[in-house]
């Protein structure tokens, strides 16, 4: 059996390399809710440090993922050598004041 195929009795690995697998990741994790309410969720960004998996993040932790560089890094393990960091910062502090909703289209 191919190691990408599945029948009624095995599950499919969806490994890197895949298709499907940055898709997979950009899914909004199972249980989402209870997270969202124990953070007070301000959203879910990936979490560069394991490979994209989406992860809540109140406010304060969501400006911390921009402002502190995890985005670029996620950005850098995204598009590789294609990446091609800004001269100058994106966004700066005063951009999150009395912001209640944020929205990166990956």
């Amino acid at each position: 059996m191919d190691a990408n195929e599945s029948t009624s009795n095995c599950l499919r690995l969806i490994l890197p390399g895949d298709e499907q697998f940055n898709a997979t990741l950009s899914q909004i994790p199972p249980g989402w809710e209870s997270t969202a309410n124990a953070k007070g969720c301000f959203g879910f960004v990936p979490d560069a440090a394991m490979g994209g998996v989406l992860r809540g993040v109140s406010n304060a932790e969501f400006q911390d993922y921009i402002l502190g560089g995890e985005y670029e890094q996620h950005q850098q393990n995204v598009y590789g050598d294609m990446y091609v960091p800004p001269e100058e910062s994106e966004w700066y502090e005063s951009d999150f004041k009395d912001i209640e909703e944020f929205l990166i289209d990956w």
